[in-house]
C-alpha cells in the first residue's frame, strides 16, 4: 500500500522516538497546496493546487482506507484552488477558495467535473494582485480567511494583505492588516489562543481569541525562526498545544513549543517543498503533508528556476510520530 522512504530518528527533549514518512503512492503531482483538511468521519483527504490552471485538475480527494486518489477541474474555472473545506450542512458540497473569493463548489468526490454553485463572499476587491492563500474554521465555526499580494514579499510594495472572518450573520469582518502573505493559522481551544504565520515574517504571531466574538487581541511574537533560507508555510496544532511547521525549501517540519519558544523536534522529508500539513488518520497520530514541484521565489511572487525532482509534488505521511502527538478532526463549515 505504501512504501517507506525515510526512517527518522528524533531526540526530544525527554525521549528518544522514530519516525516514518510515507509517499502516498496514488498521489498526483501539484504545484503547491496551501491547505489540506482530514475529514475524521469518512477517512478522506480534501486539497487543491495554488497553482492549478487551464482545464486541469484543481481539487483532490485522497481515500485514506482504499488507498485512491480523486481529482477533478471547476467546471468553467481555469485557476488555482488554494483551499477546500468540506460543508456540514450539505452534502458533497465544499467551501473551495478561487483568487479573491469563497465559493460553494459541488463535487462528488468521484467524477472528474466540479461545479461552481455561488459566491458566498469575496474580500480585498480593490486590491487587483490580491488573492486568498489561508483559509480555516474556528472552533465556533467562523470561516477564518487570509489574503496575499501576488509580489508576496516585495518590500517596495507595501505589505496591504488582511486576515478576515466570515459567518452568516456578520458577514465578512476583518481582524487586521499589515499582512503581506498569509499562509497559516490555528487555535488553541484550551488557552484560548489563535496562532498566525505569515510566510514574509519570520515568526509566529499568537493573538488572545474571542470564542464569543472571534476578535484576536494582544498581538505578540512567540517564535523566531532563523534559516532566512526557508520559509515557515503550514501549521497546525495538536492537543497539547504544540505547533508543527512546514519549512518550504528546507524539506522539513518541525514542532514547536509556544510556551517556551523553542524546537522540540524536527522531520526531514525526501521532497524540498512541504507546504500544508494537518493531522490525519482514524486516530490523529499522524501528519499529512502536502508538497509542491513549483518553486516560487517568494521575495517576488514570481516561479524560480530551481530544479525540481520526481519527490517534489507528492502527499506524505509522517508516522510513528510521539505518543503525546495526537491532533484535532478538522473543522468544517456550513455557509
Amino acid at each position: 500500500m505504501f512504501n517507506t522512504l525515510i526512517v527518522g530518528i528524533l531526540f526530544g527533549c525527554a525521549s528518544v522516538s522514530s519516525y516514518q514518512v510515507i509517499p502516498v503512492s496514488s498521489s498526483p503531482l501539484i504545484g503547491a497546496s496551501a491547505s489540506t483538511f482530514w475529514d475524521c468521519v469518512t477517512k478522506n483527504v480534501y486539497y487543491g493546487d495554488y497553482f492549478g490552471s487551464g482545464t486541469g485538475p484543481v481539487l483532490f480527494r485522497y481515500d485514506w482506507v482504499a488507498n485512491i486518489h480523486y481529482s477533478a477541474s471547476i467546471q468553467g474555472y481555469s485557476g488555482g484552488v488554494s483551499n477546500l473545506i468540506p460543508m456540514s450542512c450539505a452534502p458533497n458540497q465544499f467551501v473551495a477558495v478561487l483568487g479573491s473569493c469563497a465559493a460553494a463548489v459541488y463535487w462528488d468526490g468521484f467524477s472528474a467535473t466540479a461545479i461552481k454553485l455561488r459566491e458566498i463572499f469575496c474580500v480585498d476587491q480593490n486590491f487587483a494582485n490580491h488573492v486568498v492563500t489561508y483559509a480555516k474554521a474556528d472552533p465556533k465555526r467562523r470561516l477564518f480567511s487570509g489574503t496575499a499580494q501576488v509580489s508576496y514579499c516585495d518590500g517596495k510594495v507595501p505589505a496591504e494583505s488582511s486576515l478576515y472572518r466570515y459567518d452568516r450573520l456578520q458577514g465578512v469582518v476583518r481582524n487586521f492588516g499589515g499582512l503581506r502573505a498569509s499562509s497559516a493559522m490555528d487555535w488553541n481551544i484550551l488557552t484560548g489562543h489563535f496562532y498566525h504565520k505569515d510566510v514574509c515574517q519570520h515568526n509566529i504571531m499568537e493573538y488572545k481569541w474571542s470564542p464569543f466574538t472571534g476578535e484576536l487581541t494582544n498581538g505578540r511574537s512567540i517564535f523566531q525562526f532563523t534559516n532566512e533560507t526557508s520559509v515557515a508555510n503550514g501549521m497546525v496544532i495538536d492537543k497539547f498545544g504544540m505547533l508543527y511547521v512546514t519549512l518550504y525549501n528546507a524539506s522539513s517540519v518541525v514542532k514547536i513549543d509556544p510556551r517556551t519558544s523553542t524546537t522540540v523536534e524536527t522531520y526531514m522529508l525526501p521532497a524540498r517543498f512541504p507546504t500544508s500539513i494537518t493531522f490525519c488518520g482514524p486516530l490523529l497520530d499522524s501528519l499529512c503533508v502536502n508538497t509542491g514541484n513549483v518553486a516560487v521565489d517568494t521575495n517576488t511572487g514570481s516561479i524560480a528556476k530551481e530544479s525540481i525532482t520526481p519527490s517534489d509534488g507528492k502527499l506524505y505521511m509522517i508516522k510513528g510520530l510521539s505518543t503525546s502527538a495526537r491532533g484535532h478532526c478538522d473543522r468544517k463549515v456550513c455557509l
